[in-house]
């Protein structure tokens, strides 16, 4: 039978035949019915995508009505997700040939069908198409489609705001995942971005850890969007709030206590999730200074946290953090007025132990990285943004930074203890600690006498 369609040059056909193995559950085995049913709306797919301009207009519009009948199919909302993904397939790839021009009342339709995650699936999909992966190719059907979703982008955001309140997980998960996008293309406002850090305050379970990690994922959409005026961009900063900064946070320590404590996966990945976002937090706040300020109470109690995130003996969720103090290091009237001595120091304490070069035999490697080599690579990556994180804190505070460096070696060299012989990679400590802080130095007579 696969054979018969894929070579037939009946189209009507085979449309035929793809709804019959859609809709025909009866005469299917019930363990193989789902796999039916996909091949079924992958021969509707196709047939749209390479054979649109060969079928009859009558044919066209019985297409279209069979698809809006499967979208609006109560009983196709309990299906498996990949089956919703292939029918959001078919109805995005037949919108992109018809609407609006051609289906003027399809979206309508859509956004009176309440709380339907095809129609989610659908929306989220048609503009990652057209906005994101350019389809179709041609451009002037783009700003057609693009132009109706603009027009109508206030009705589709209330739609998605409805489904984000139903109270249903699932159906939540899928509407983050359509908000997403729109995101990246749409302007937001800060009770968007409130609502989202609530979300990160609810208790990650198995069934809520999917919400949580869709939720991150649209903030971090937020901060890494392109092309941002800075008055746009000043909205981000509502992040900052004591509210949000303690959801956030929470979040954050509640998922480093799942994997610390039972090594588990997704935490994990939601924990690099997390450490990107604290870290694209302050990096942005950094960028908006002096325009669009925080308060110092807020920046001291933010850094703080960032303090603390440091302390973290994982290499993988310190490289995002120290992305954000490379960045404050570099403005001078941040630094100036919010980089104290005594952080200089508590930082340069921790530093050292990050040019460490982990054991393969860590239980935890295997969460990111597929062997040894994978991991070297990303070791002296890392290891060369410590030291230009060494080297900006000395550009700011030169006198610490070099009395901790030749303390360090002269640990090695006058050791307290008796018998006690300096490893090796102490040495290459010291060697890097010496280099990057004195070739930063700019008064080398000042520490001469020291040296």
């Amino acid at each position: 039978l696969p054979i018969f369609i894929v070579n037939s040059n009946d189209l009507n056909l085979s449309l035929q035949v793809a709804f019959q193995l859609i809709e025909d559950e009866n005469n299917t085995d019930p363990q193989l019915a789902s796999f039916v049913r996909h091949f079924g709306l992958q021969l509707i797919e196709n047939r749209v995508k390479f054979n649109w301009s060969n079928l009859s207009e009558q044919v066209q519009n019985e297409l279209k009505l069979q698809l809006e009948r499967l979208i609006f199919d109560s009983s196709l909302q309990v299906i498996e997700r990949f089956l919703k993904d292939a029918l959001s397939k078919c109805v995005v790839e037949t919108m992109k040939r018809e609407w609006p021009q051609k289906w003027p009342l399809l979206l309508n339709q859509m956004i009176a069908c309440k709380r339907n995650n095809i129609v989610l699936f659908t929306l989220g999909r048609l503009l990652e198409d057209v906005a994101i992966f350019y389809s179709p190719a041609n451009s002037e059907r783009r700003r057609e489609i693009h132009s109706e979703l603009t027009s109508q982008h206030a009705w589709i955001m209330q739609y998605i705001s409805d489904c984000l309140i139903s109270g249903q997980t699932d159906l939540c998960t899928i509407a983050l995942e359509t908000l997403n996008p729109f995101l990246e293309f749409f302007n937001f406002d800060s009770d968007t971005l409130t609502f989202l850090c609530d979300i990160l305050s609810i208790d990650i379970s198995n069934d809520t850890y999917s919400k949580v990690v869709k939720a991150t994922d649209c903030l971090l959409t937020c901060l890494n969007r392109k092309g941002f005026k800075m008055a746009e961009k000043s909205v981000l900063l509502s992040l900052f709030s004591d509210k949000n900064l303690s959801s956030i946070f929470n979040c954050i320590e509640l998922t480093f206590v799942q994997f610390f404590n039972l090594n588990d996966h997704q935490a994990f990945d939601l924990a690099k999730r997390l450490c990107s976002l604290i870290s694209l937090m302050g990096q942005t706040a950094s960028n908006l200074y002096p325009d669009y300020k925080l308060t110092e109470p807020t920046w001291k109690v933010y850094l703080q946290r960032m303090y603390s995130l440091l302390q973290i003996n994982n290499h993988i969720f310190n490289s995002f953090i120290v992305q954000f103090w490379r960045d404050i290091l570099k403005n001078f009237d941040l630094k100036t007025s919010l980089i104290t001595e005594q952080m200089v120091s508590d930082i340069l304490v921790i530093l050292p132990n990050k040019l460490i070069k982990k054991s393969w035999d860590d239980d935890l490697m295997g969460f990111e990285f597929d062997g040894n080599e994978d991991y070297e690579i990303f070791y002296y990556k890392f290891r060369a943004e410590i030291l230009d994180l060494l080297r900006a804190l000395t550009l700011h505070n030169q006198s610490v930074c070099f009395l901790f460096a030749s303390s360090f070696v002269i640990k090695l060299c006058v050791p307290n203890q008796p018998n006690y012989e300096p490893q090796l990679f102490e040495w290459e400590q010291a060697a890097l600690l010496l280099d990057s802080v004195c070739n930063k130095l700019t008064k080398l007579e000042d520490f001469a006498s020291n040296g």
